[in-house]
């Protein structure tokens, strides 16, 4: 009786861990396109993460602040903490990432330096994030990342992270959470890819 059981909690455990492995491979995907591009790369530019409703419709400053100040504070945030400071061409936005916290940043610097423009550039990082809400305003984030050669326009990597099947949560998270947790994600995908 005792070898059944044990037998049980053991096979319990396996299932459980071949869910939580095969959830967090349908909640990532890395396409690489141009492997040769990707190794070389030392100067990308970024353009500002953009954000929209499960219905598609894009969320701007003026219908919801919070959350587009929120995106991108996180998306600073997440590349400094990944280490991904050295690959940014513009030295302000790099003194803006290295000072950004997990719930501040200087923004209006940041917004400057994006909209310069950089004669160097290598590739420009695209992003997007989708917001998928709940009736209980809970929901999950889906996020987009391409790296454009800057020179051709081809994609030379695509990455899609989605805290539904990306992150095992126990309870329904917040949409704060699932957009700090998408963001998050999506970067350190990002991260493993460059250091390559």
């Amino acid at each position: 009786m005792n070898n059944k059981l044990t037998g049980y909690v053991i096979a319990f455990f396996l299932f459980t861990i071949i869910i939580l492995i095969s959830c967090a491979t349908l909640g990532s995907k890395v396409r690489v396109q141009q492997p040769e591009t990707l190794k070389q790369l030392k100067c990308i530019v970024l353009t500002e993460p953009v954000l929209t409703q499960k219905s598609g419709e894009t969320v701007t400053a003026a219908t919801d602040e919070t959350w587009h100040e929120l995106v991108d504070t996180r998306f600073l945030y997440a590349l400094e903490e990944n280490g991904l400071v050295d690959f940014i061409c513009d030295d302000d936005l790099k003194d803006v990432i290295n000072n950004a916290t997990k719930d501040q940043a200087d923004l209006d610097r940041y917004h400057q330096a994006i909209e310069r423009p950089v004669a160097n550039a290598e590739a420009i990082l695209k992003t997007k994030m989708e917001i998928r809400l709940k009736d209980d305003n809970k929901g999950d984030s889906y996020v987009t990342m391409q790296l454009h050669d800057a020179n051709t326009g081809g994609i030379i990597l695509e990455i899609e992270f989605n805290t539904m099947w990306g992150k095992g949560y126990v309870n329904k998270p917040t949409t704060l959470m699932t957009i700090r947790d998408g963001i998050s994600g999506a970067v350190k995908l990002l991260a493993d890819q460059l250091r390559k």
